[in-house]
């Protein structure tokens, strides 16, 4: 199986080695356009609107909607081109010359999903590269000379909310000695504080803060409706910031990818360099559907991967809430059959190499050569498998493994009172 070469992160100083987690033995149709027909959406003083100035973007069920004549804000009425609305909604959209009229038919009600055109890139663009940040990592370092000295890495965020709280991939700021972090407009801010920075190292997501308002946030997507071969963009800084928020396009290739870490990836085509780690991957919506985290290399191509969306929900919920992530713990090292490593199907489940004394496994009864193959009921046979199954679990829950021991099958009850330690 081939493995991640890097994670994104564009670095001036050596960088953070990838952790392998193989086995010990592998490393409208429309007659007229209609553009000027205008709909009026809402009435009423409307100060925030007509004080922001600029192409106002039109959003139909959540899919920004490219527009030639853009909708305007005259005193507070909203009037959107009825053309564009229309058949965005998949009604059919007529002028009737004769009688001076247009005919509006209704269709499904639904906004079909449709491809990306330069047109649409551009305007996706256009609106969400705003919420996308650079971040510089300064890292205090050992030179040639045994002088201390300072290092920089890049990496790129985005906005997850307009207070201040940027996202990006833990290995962009860990072991970060300060950080600063620069806007799409250029304008740079330091993080006052690492206090004011939270991360999880096994989910590669981090959240930091800078005392700024009013950015604008970008929303994550429904992670059940993201499917494979709907176009996306990466937006990040690969190399340096000359090349800030540089774009890059593609499609979701994969879903669901284990890559023998303890989360599942989205792949996709979109080119990922080093700066461009804990960057959006956007829909066509403008909304993320994963946050770009590493590529695999060396001979191949197009092969980029990215955190999922509702993994980062979950994480930074947990980071908000506790300051950390809070798993339950088994307490057994396990290793992956070859088979299961390389995507093969696997009838073996997982071997049980160790079990740390006084861990709930222990107490449980699981020994070194043990075989998991079902945790509640459910087949695991990869690490990520088991992960979901355990982490699905609060702290005190009940766990039920299926086991195979010298040929008999078992089950053993694990309570998981335990949280896994950081170093685990």
């Amino acid at each position: 199986m081939p493995k991640p070469t890097h994670r994104g992160h564009g670095r001036f100083s050596p960088g953070r080695p990838h952790a392998s987690t193989a086995p010990r033995w592998a490393s409208g149709a429309v007659a007229l356009l209609l553009s000027l027909a205008l709909v009026v959406l809402s009435a009423g003083p409307t100060p925030a609107l007509a004080a922001a100035g600029g192409p106002i973007t039109l959003v139909v069920n959540g899919a920004i909607i490219p527009c030639d004549v853009p909708p305007v804000n005259i005193g507070g009425r909203i009037l959107v081109p009825v053309r564009f609305l229309a058949e965005a909604l998949n009604y059919q959209v007529n002028y009737i010359q004769a009688e001076n009229r247009i005919v509006i038919t209704s269709g499904t009600g639904t906004a079909p999903a449709g491809l990306i055109t330069a047109l649409d890139v551009s305007r996706l663009v256009e609106v969400t590269s705003p919420s996308v940040v650079g971040i510089v990592s300064f890292h205090r370092v050992r030179d040639e000379y045994g002088r201390d000295v300072e290092s920089f890495a890049f990496g790129s965020g985005f906005v997850y909310r307009s207070d201040g709280w940027i996202v990006t991939n833990d290995h962009v700021i860990r072991g970060a000695s300060r950080l600063m972090i620069i806007l799409s407009d250029g304008r740079s801010y330091e993080v006052p504080s690492l206090d004011m920075v939270v991360s999880d190292q096994l989910s590669d997501v981090a959240l930091l803060r800078v005392p700024l308002e009013g950015l604008p946030a970008l929303p994550l997507a429904d992670i059940e409706k993201v499917r494979v071969g709907e176009p996306v963009i990466a937006i990040g800084s690969p190399g340096s910031f000359r090349l800030r928020n540089t774009v890059t396009a593609g499609i979701v290739s994969g879903l669901g990818r284990g890559l023998g870490e303890l989360y599942r990836f989205i792949q996709t085509d979109a080119a990922i360099n080093p700066g461009n780690s804990g960057g959006p991957l956007l829909n066509a919506r403008g909304e993320v559907i994963g946050m770009t985290s590493l590529k695999i290399g060396g001979g191949y191509e197009g092969l980029g991967f990215a955190v999922p969306a509702d993994v980062i929900a979950s994480i930074v919920a947990e980071l908000v809430e506790h300051g950390r992530v809070i798993r339950p713990w088994l307490g057994a090292t396990l290793e992956e059959s070859w088979e299961a490593f390389y995507g093969l199907p696997s009838t073996t489940g997982l071997l049980v190499v160790e079990v740390h004394p006084a861990s709930p496994a222990a107490r449980a009864g699981l020994r070194p050569g043990d075989y998991i193959w079902a945790i509640d009921g459910r087949r695991t046979d990869t690490m990520e498998e088991v992960a979901a199954a355990l982490w699905s679990h609060a702290i005190g829950d009940t766990a039920v493994l299926s086991i195979r021991r010298l040929g008999t099958n078992l089950e053993l009850r694990v309570v998981l009172d335990m949280e896994r330690p950081s170093d685990q």
